[in-house]
């Protein structure tokens, strides 16, 4: 399998950052391509999400389904369609000597996502005749990369109250990111 792993630290408490990720519908409104969310369920083991995604002709709707939880701690995951996807999330409290004296709490973020390269073709719909999905992959790539920056900095903003420079921090990414 392949994966992608990214954080960044949020000036919040653990208990704060895992309350906001366990609250998946708001994503939607973080990023101009995320179209839809939906949640069967009431967050809890087994909830499932509807996540709608459009770029340029392109439409894909993954359906995650939460596999466990450890509040404050983490939030495991499972793709339940075509594609081969699992990951989490994580919430990882900074020592006190990595808080900025003007902050009270300091806490890591950090995303996990792992998934069978092959399987993304799977869902995707609008894909034009005879162009090969690798093509359209390294055209998506930069976009993607872009809309992690702008989907962490704008739920920093709303967890924290003001908008500020967020820095993502890839620790592992696939060669179609590099």
């Amino acid at each position: 399998m392949d994966a992608l792993e990214l954080s960044t630290v949020v000036y919040c408490p653990p208990s704060e950052v895992y309350d906001f990720l366990r609250e998946f519908t708001a994503y939607e409104q973080y990023s101009d391509y995320v179209k839809r969310v939906r949640r069967s369920g009431d967050g809890d083991v087994g909830s499932r999400y509807e996540i709608t995604v459009q770029w340029w002709r392109l439409s894909y709707t993954v359906t995650p389904r939460v596999t466990a939880l450890d509040p404050p701690k983490r939030i495991d995951w499972r793709v339940v369609d075509r594609v081969q996807a699992e990951g989490y999330w994580a919430v990882e409290p900074l020592p006190d000597e990595a808080v900025p004296a003007d902050r009270e709490h300091a806490t890591r973020a950090r995303l996990r996502i792992e998934f069978v390269q092959s399987s993304l073709s799977n869902g995707v719909s609008g894909l034009p005749p005879l162009v090969p999905f690798d093509r359209i992959l390294k055209r998506v790539t930069p976009v993607a990369k872009r809309e992690i920056d702008a989907v962490f900095r704008r739920a920093v903003a709303d967890l924290e109250g003001e908008e500020r420079e967020v820095e993502v921090e890839y620790h592992r990414k696939p060669d179609v990111l590099a």
